[in-house]
Order: structure tokens, then C-alpha cells, then sequence
């Protein structure tokens, strides 16, 4: 008779997230998750094949949250409620938003060209921007941010 699981894929996927909000990609390795999962290596080793398989669904996740949170709606005006999003997302969930916007575990770069991407197509049919250039819909998400947050996301100064 085979061995039923004991640690599932979900819940490995959570530890590690968990793990990368808290310190970062510093201390991603498959012994500290089994450590924090009270088992041996085997079972991550199961269901993901490699450490970078994990970090890639790590970071999968990271992005579906982010999408979901900037996707909420509060008004008509989709510029408004990309600024009200992401101020809720920082009230709401202060250790991600540490662990992204502050500390840059996710990666700086990658998260930042993410939330570029998510506010193009967000914005792609609103009208009061549909004749501003690339630049300067990109001066304006960073005044978003800073107005929503005090900061642009990703940038260290």
C-alpha cells in the first residue's frame, strides 16, 4: 500500500511564501521550509523539482495577489481606485508590503516591471490617459504611488 502524503504541495507553497515575506530569498532553501514544516527535504523535493520550480510559484502567487489587490474596485474612476488599492493593499497587508515594496525581497526589478504592466492594461481603455505617451503614463503611476504610498514601489533612494 503506498504512503499517503503528509505535507502537500499547498502547503509548501504557503511556508515558502511565508518564509520570503518574513526574511526574503536569503533564507529560501529547502532545508529551512522542511525545518519550518517539521519534515526532511523529500516531500519539497516531491512535488517541486527543483528550488527554482518553488521560487517561480512563489513568485506566481506574489503576482496574483498583487493583481487581485489592484483589481479591487471603490469608484468609477479606475485611476482613483488604482490609488485606493494600493493604499489598502499597504494597510492591509503590511508584512507583503514590507517584504516587496521596502525590503525588495521579490526582486526590485521584476515586481516593478510587473505593476507597470498591471497599470497599462488597467488603464489601457480609461480615457483621460489614452493620449499621454509611455513616459508620461509612467510619470504619472509613479505620482500614483507616491500619493498612494509616499513612495514608488521598487525604488530605493
Amino acid at each position: 500500500m503506498a504512503r499517503k502524503k503528509s505535507i502537500t504541495d499547498t502547503q509548501i507553497l504557503d511556508m515558502a511564501y511565508q518564509i520570503v515575506i518574513e526574511s526574503g530569498f536569503k533564507v529560501f532553501t529547502a532545508r529551512n521550509i522542511a525545518r519550518h514544516l517539521n519534515c526532511s527535504t523529500q516531500p519539497i523535493y516531491l512535488e517541486f523539482n527543483s528550488m527554482g520550480e518553488l521560487k517561480k510559484a512563489v513568485m506566481m502567487r506574489l503576482r496574483k495577489d498583487l493583481k487581485n489587490q489592484l483589481g479591487q474596485r471603490y469608484t468609477s474612476d479606475p485611476l482613483v481606485d488604482l490609488g485606493l488599492a494600493f493604499a489598502d493593499f499597504v494597510v492591509s497587508e503590511p508584512l507583503l508590503y514590507n517584504a516587496v515594496f521596502v525590503q525588495g525581497h521579490f526582486g526590485v526589478d521584476e515586481i516593478r516591471d510587473f505593476l507597470d504592466q498591471q497599470t497599462d492594461s488597467m488603464l489601457m481603455d480609461y480615457q483621460p490617459v489614452a493620449g499621454l505617451s509611455a513616459e508620461q503614463r509612467h510619470d504619472l503611476l509613479n505620482a500614483l504611488w507616491i500619493g498612494a504610498c509616499g513612495q514608488i514601489p521598487g525604488l530605493r533612494v
